[in-house]
């Protein structure tokens, strides 16, 4: 609710979270001592500080200067003069806490603690904080007590680190990750029944009105329901349900039972409230990270499947549009330009373009409207149709004036203001047709980076190949393959050590169909079903993809998931479900140790097996991260090793010979050069 407010109803609400912060303090200042159980107000200041800036410190001054004697009066009926001189230090603390917290984080470079070291910072910054912000008070204390130096510091230290860990950090940590306040989830009934609930148990174990249930024997019980707050309920929660239990045993310790001050561990008490915190925000963070994992592995893994979808589509345009038809033309860029924009899509501005007979035609636009870059008629001459490489463009503005000449007064008020545009040319053979832009605007804080630009690349390059194998599969339709495989190198750069693997897979596999004397259905399914075996990859996170030391166990769990994840995405198409079935069985072993349904022997398909043969072979014979390339012979030995073990030793005998006849060794250094 807070995010979304202007300056000033933020400086209103942290005023009135400042003097709820400040009244509870007070209430709870120990009558015998005069010292603070927790010191609340000062956490507040700094955690709403580092979320919402200085803009709210005029807030926090003056209703530290003003409210903090009203609060010492009605609460504890203070002398108006001896209330004031209680309102600088706690001014002062709540005023130069944040400044000092912000710094120290600014030095430190982290914002809020998302790593193990970052978390050690944030504490560091915290123990910081509340050692020099100490100081003054103390030195005030130490003056009119008679106590030591080291004793009224101690005395502020205490309630003050423990207040900033948990309401600073709670407030810090809401602002970052709890969901947007608003009317219509502002009442939650569940949240009303745990806040209930929580107060109920919290004074029972407090005041022991039950007999033995008491903070000694069942304070455990705090844990279950921070556990409980961490899985189901926000930061919101967590900082109200630790106010509550401040509160329940100041009020119970304190003017119930009127216990003396000493007579209660209320450091014990505390300390125990700041490990629950700890627990409940480590935990809230690590679900956090791995929804977060999820989500955009999910993300990853759908737009793959988009783009695959949207291949797929693409022929079905090229088998009903003659070449020379101007409508395939049109359409099929359109068809790209949408795909682009939705494997791309944090780019929220491009345009789709084709160069017409005298001007260059706007065909489809993201974000733009369409009909004013229509009107603008530019004069294809003035497009760059010779760079072949993505184009980075830093001054569109300069373009737009020398394309659009004297008309660039008529449209300079309606041009956007893009600050970075990268172009692609889309060609069909060495005739340019058409292309794409993608833009970020001028409000935008983004730039392209090396790794957009080249991705970008990556992606015209499937499309011109796309467009060179269209021209021939149109004129003698039977080059439809050449496509799905620019699509698979394409992917292939998801992962750095398999550059070339899925056409080797395909080979091997294929030699092997031939020599068993498959028929030509079954040898034209294993051939695909190598040369997309490893679709399922763009499910897994690159990082375990590509990491070059030995993976964990639960790391290694997740590649298993590659061939299931390959099955998904083929089996979406009725033409691919047979491929679909070789691919998810790839990885079972003939001794059913493999993975990912445990099949052995003839459960497994026979295309499958071919490709658990094929598969291995091509690993062995290249160069990997963390292994040499073995030689023949020494690939041969391990197609003996694992006979009937991994392997289906028919077919294990057939590669031997193909090993022995020179095939494979021909292959590879054709190919591997």
């Amino acid at each position: 609710m807070l995010r979304k407010s202007n300056d000033f109803v933020k400086n209103i609400y942290v005023s009135a979270f400042i003097l709820v912060s400040l009244y509870t303090q007070a209430a709870f200042l120990t009558s015998d001592t005069r010292y603070y159980t927790v010191f609340i107000s000062s956490a507040v200041a700094t955690g709403f500080f580092i979320s919402f800036g200085k803009k709210i410190l005029p807030s926090i001054f003056f209703t530290s200067v003003i409210g903090t004697p009203i609060i010492e009066i009605l609460v504890n009926g203070t002398a108006l003069s001896h209330a004031f001189l209680y309102a600088l230090p706690i001014t002062f603390i709540n005023t130069v806490t944040p400044l000092i917290f912000y710094n120290l984080l600014k030095f430190f470079k982290i914002s809020i603690p998302k790593t193990t070291k970052e978390g050690l910072l944030f504490i560091l910054s915290l123990l910081l904080t509340v050692w020099l912000v100490a100081l003054l008070p103390s030195l005030q204390y130490y003056t009119t007590n008679n106590n030591s130096f080291i004793y009224e510091y101690s005395r502020f230290v205490k309630p003050m680190f423990i207040g900033m860990s948990i309401f600073a950090t709670s407030i810090i940590m809401s602002n970052s990750y709890d969901s947007y306040l608003g009317r219509d989830n502002i009442t939650n009934y569940w949240d009303i029944l745990f806040a209930v609930t929580f107060a109920i148990i919290a004074y029972m174990i407090f005041s022991g009105m039950i007999e033995g249930f008491n903070f000694t024997r069942f304070g455990p019980i705090f844990i279950i329901l921070f556990i409980i707050n961490a899985f189901v309920f926000n930061y919101r929660m967590l900082i109200f349900i630790s106010w509550l239990y401040i509160c329940i045993y100041n009020v119970v310790y304190f003017k119930i039972l009127d216990l003396p001050y000493n007579s209660v561990s209320i450091e014990s008490i505390n300390l125990y409230l700041l490990i629950l915190i700890i627990i409940t925000i480590f935990t809230k963070v690590l679900i956090s990270e791995i929804t977060s994992k999820n989500q955009e592995l999910q993300e990853t893994k759908d737009r793959y499947e988009d783009m695959l979808s949207s291949t797929f589509e693409l022929f079905k345009v090229r088998e009903t549009l003659a070449y020379d038809d101007i409508k395939y033309i049109e359409t099929n860029i359109k068809d790209i330009f949408s795909i682009a924009m939705r494997i791309f899509n944090d780019i929220e501005y491009g345009k789709c373009v084709v160069r017409g007979p005298k001007n260059i035609k706007v065909l489809a636009t993201k974000g733009y409207d369409l009909d004013l870059f229509k009107s603008m008629q530019i004069n294809k001459q003035n497009f760059n149709w010779n760079n072949f490489s993505p184009t980075l463009n830093k001054d569109v503005n300069k373009k737009f004036k020398i394309a659009l000449g004297e008309r660039y007064e008529l449209y300079k008020n309606e041009l956007p203001d893009v600050k970075e545009s990268v172009s692609i040319l889309i060609k069909l053979n060495e005739e340019e047709m058409g292309a794409i832009s993608f833009d970020i605007l001028s409000s935008n804080k983004n730039n392209f980076t090396k790794g957009d630009i080249y991705n970008i690349g990556a992606f015209q390059s499937m499309i011109n190949s796309f467009y060179e194998m269209n021209e021939l599969s149109i004129k003698n339709n039977s080059l439809r393959d050449d496509i799905v495989l620019s699509l698979i190198r394409t992917l292939e750069l998801y992962d750095q050590y398999t550059g070339g693997h899925s056409e080797d897979v395909a080979f091997i596999a294929n030699q092997l169909s031939k020599k068993m004397n498959l028929s030509s259905n079954e040898q034209y399914d294993i051939y695909w079903a190598g040369i997309v075996h490893d679709i399922g990859k763009i499910g897994i996170s690159s990082d375990i993809i590509n990491k070059t030391s030995k993976l964990t166990l639960a790391e290694y769990k997740k590649v298993q998931d590659h061939p299931i994840f390959g099955y998904d995405i083929l089996a979406k198409s009725e033409d691919l479900k047979e491929i679909a079935k070789l691919v998810k069985h790839h990885h079972e072993w003939y001794n059913g140790s493999g993975y990912p349904s445990k099949l052995q022997g003839d459960e497994i398909p026979i295309g499958s097996q071919i490709l658990q043969v094929a598969d291995s072979v091509s690993s062995m014979a290249t160069r990997r991260s963390y292994q040499k390339e073995k030689t023949f012979d020494e690939i041969i030995d391990e197609l003996n090793m694992y006979k009937g073990v991994q392997f289906n030793p028919e077919i294990t005998d057939y590669m031997i010979e193909l090993i022995n006849e020179g095939v494979i060794k021909d292959y590879f250094k054709t190919h591997k050069k």
